[in-house]
């Protein structure tokens, strides 16, 4: 074999040495941010203690069906690198807007998960669902709304879309109650939420400051839903025991850390 010839053979093995040794390192990242959000999905020790629980623990779906349906739905809804995703369809409500739904029922509780939106994304955590045959999940239940809130709030501004946006935005009640300031991050930051309901009084945080607080049945809230469009609905918000619901509403959005803690 020439010099020459060598020299090629040696450049060859090094490009292909460097392309296994990129491909390992891109494996390796892979595995190790698949590990790093599997690991957020857990429950300290003290947690433990205090009663809390997963309702996802980044590898498993066992604890959630379609709304309206036994099964888990086989479109719309994935795992990916530990993260509950519900995937841009681009069919807001349409044939893929499938929710989902916790299958046990919770009474009183704390709710915390962390969620990130896209842009242009809409969804929603519902609470106190009631499956109804005929009837969209929020019909009768409250929702934590989740929105890319500069999106919509410029397309509002621009003519583009009629809505009162004071009850609409990331954290709101949504069609009921708002918050008084913006607290989301823009797509792409995660945002932390949490939801307390005990007995009637329902209180809304995002990432760590308290947006909405109301009570179920009082004069106020009476008076928001009368004007609203869950004013047609006899069973709205007024299920004492309902599942947790998420959103599919075309839009992609990704969810972690999802667990629970009931209130005796």
């Amino acid at each position: 074999m020439c010099h020459k010839t060598t020299q090629i053979v040696v450049m060859l093995l090094c490009i292909a040495l460097t392309a296994c040794d990129n491909q390992s390192t891109a494996d390796q990242a892979s595995t190790q941010s698949t590990q790093v959000e599997s690991s957020r999905n857990q429950l300290s020790q003290d947690e433990i203690k205090q009663g809390w629980q997963l309702l996802f623990d980044g590898r498993s779906l066992d604890q959630w069906k379609a709304y309206g349906r036994e099964d888990f739905p086989d479109k719309a809804w994935k795992i990916e690198k530990g993260l509950l995703v519900v995937e841009q369809s681009g069919q807001e409500m349409g044939s893929l807007g499938i929710d989902i739904i916790t299958k046990e029922k919770y009474e009183n509780f704390e709710l915390r998960f962390d969620f990130m939106t896209s842009d242009s994304a809409n969804s929603g955590v519902f609470y106190k669902v009631l499956e109804e045959a005929d009837a969209p999940i929020w019909a009768n239940a409250p929702e934590y709304q989740i929105m890319d809130n500069a999106f919509y709030l410029k397309k509002v501004e621009d003519g583009f879309l009629e809505m009162d946006m004071r009850n609409h935005l990331t954290g709101d009640a949504y069609g009921i109650f708002g918050a008084e300031k913006d607290y989301s991050n823009s797509p792409g930051i995660w945002n932390t939420a949490r939801i307390l309901v005990n007995n009637d009084e329902v209180k809304h945080w995002l990432n760590g400051q308290l947006v909405v607080s109301y009570v179920i049945g009082s004069s106020e809230w009476k008076k928001k839903v009368a004007s609203s469009k869950f004013s047609s609905f006899s069973n709205y918000g007024l299920v004492k025991k309902g599942h947790i619901g998420l959103q599919d509403h075309g839009h992609l959005v990704k969810f972690r850390n999802l667990k629970i803690k009931e209130i005796k």
